[in-house]
């Protein structure tokens, strides 16, 4: 079934008015107004914030010093506020403090303002047509359709109501966008593709490349489910689904891979020796690493790898549910090494945390927080990391090189950028990641830190400081001030970002 375009409706809701008023609103720095141990909600009592603001707690961090911290999510009349939130403490009254991050002042008091012209199905069927597909979308390949109302700045910091979309596409060139509708006259604000690509058990793993190694021998076993002499790929955190190509059912209905205890074999596929073995093993030591150095788990939902995605597929995605991996074909072996891996799943820690949308510089950085997250999955396993991004399924090296990205000098691919002052518009998310890749591997490589240090501050920049629309700047203050949490050398981390030609980052 192919979906309509009903243009009429938008047609319609063009000629409504407009919701965001013609002048901008204002953003200040809360850590810059006067606070000692003061309820955030004074600051809107004290007129510092419109009347009707709120900040609501949208995650609890404990950090590995044993401290505790919080994201707070701005609201206004109850609408939460894209892209703005706020790190705080609590002191002994239980008063937030330490303050730090940016608010949205000067916004519509008129109610009105909150109240949406148009309903959630009518934004995503606005959103469908001008979706970024060029060809028409069939609804069966459709799922995991979202819809969320937001108060949102544009580039110019006029205020809209709005409805943010997203959903995700199967098929060969999967994608999943997401489009910024506004609430009221129905106008598409921006668009952009969200796709982020990139214990009994026994049996085979690894690649032509890698050599083959045997669970429970090389490694310890693989954590399944048994039930009788029925093995699953499933437990407490993890499961492994085998899509095999067309079974897209196994998908939505989140079936485990079946085997017959204790061995599953796979036939050598694509130059590979036993993806789901690998994608349920890996996947339970991504969750590990994750729960040792956070004492969290990675995402808010179970780990669900997904494997042998349609034919030939040289990619792996997050698509907002799980993590799916293509078997490769010409240029890469099938895509479930251990750093492709935790990639794919520290998009969704990102999603879940910062919420780092994927464009532009914040593109960028979510990109690079990935690449940090395989190199500290590398390292966690291992001992060692080789700051080589996805060295492990690369087949044709002749055309890719080594590797897909290189932490130590990013422009060794002949693509990425090392500096700040090369970043321009243009420039793909996967190649202005370079910035931040080489910001981390110098921290790393500084006296007295390793990876798992440094990727324990920029996680944690994550999960409290940066937001949607952080900058390189922003997010290199957010490091700034988890170095701090964490009692970390900020010395280092000015020196590891003003290598990358970001300097004095907490500066405005």
């Amino acid at each position: 079934m192919t979906l309509n375009k009903h243009w009429s409706l938008l047609a319609t809701l063009i000629s409504t008015s407009l919701s965001g008023s013609v002048f901008a609103a204002d953003i200040i720095q809360l850590d810059t107004l006067p606070q000692t141990s003061i309820n955030i909600q004074g600051f809107s009592q004290q007129g510092q914030l419109d009347h009707g603001t709120q900040f609501k707690v949208s995650k609890k961090v404990k950090l590995i010093n044993g401290k505790t911290k919080y994201r707070l999510q701005q609201y206004y009349q109850d609408v939460p506020v894209f892209g703005f939130t706020v790190s705080a403490a609590k002191d002994h009254l239980g008063q937030y403090t330490q303050t730090r991050g940016n608010a949205v002042t000067n916004l519509p008091q008129d109610k009105s303002f909150v109240t949406p012209s148009i309903t959630p199905e009518q934004a995503m069927a606005i959103s469908m047509p001008i979706s970024v597909l060029s060809s028409a979308i069939d609804e069966d390949n459709i799922e995991n359709k979202e819809t969320k109302l937001w108060v949102y700045l544009d580039e110019n910091n006029v205020e809209h109501l709005v409805y943010i979309t997203n959903y995700f596409v199967n098929g060969s060139q999967p994608s999943r966008p997401f489009t910024v509708v506004d609430a009221h006259s129905g106008i598409v604000l921006s668009q952009w593709d969200g796709l982020t690509t990139d214990k009994i058990g026994t049996g085979s793993g690894g690649n032509e490349k890698t050599g083959k190694y045997e669970y429970g021998v090389d490694y310890p076993n693989i954590n399944v489910t048994q039930k009788g002499s029925t093995c699953y790929m499933n437990n407490e955190h993890v499961m492994t689904v085998d899509l095999s190509h067309w079974k897209f059912w196994n998908s939505w209905f989140n079936k485990p891979a079946v085997f017959d205890c204790p061995r599953h074999e796979e036939k050598t596929k694509k130059g590979a020796y036993g993806p789901v073995n690998d994608a349920q093993f890996f996947g339970g030591v991504i969750f590990d690493m994750y729960n040792d150095w956070f004492d969290a788990a990675p995402l808010d939902i179970k780990l669900v790898m997904r494997v042998h995605y349609w034919w030939g597929f040289e990619n792996a995605m997050w698509n907002g549910k799980n993590m799916t991996f293509g078997d490769g074909n010409a240029l890469f072996y099938p895509l479930v090494a251990l750093d492709v891996t935790a990639h794919e799943v520290s998009h969704g820690f990102t999603e879940q945390n910062s919420g780092l949308i994927y464009k532009g510089q914040s593109g960028g950085m979510n990109e690079a927080f990935s690449d940090m997250a395989g190199e500290a999955a590398k390292f966690y396993m291992r001992g060692s990391n080789d700051f080589m991004v996805g060295a492990d399924i690369v087949k044709d090296e002749a055309r890719l090189g080594q590797a897909l990205r290189y932490m130590d000098d990013p422009t060794k691919d002949g693509q990425s950028i090392s500096s700040a002052d090369d970043y321009n518009s243009s420039l793909n998310v996967h190649h202005s990641s370079g910035v931040y890749n080489k910001a981390f591997y110098t921290l790393a490589n500084t006296e007295g830190w390793d990876t798992q240090s440094a990727f324990e501050t920029f996680a944690t920049a994550n999960q409290l400081y940066w937001n949607a629309n952080s900058s390189f700047k922003d997010g290199a203050c957010g490091v700034l001030n988890a170095a701090i949490d964490l009692s970390r050398n900020v010395e280092d981390v000015l020196a590891a970002f003003a290598a990358v030609d970001i300097k004095a980052p907490c500066s405005h």
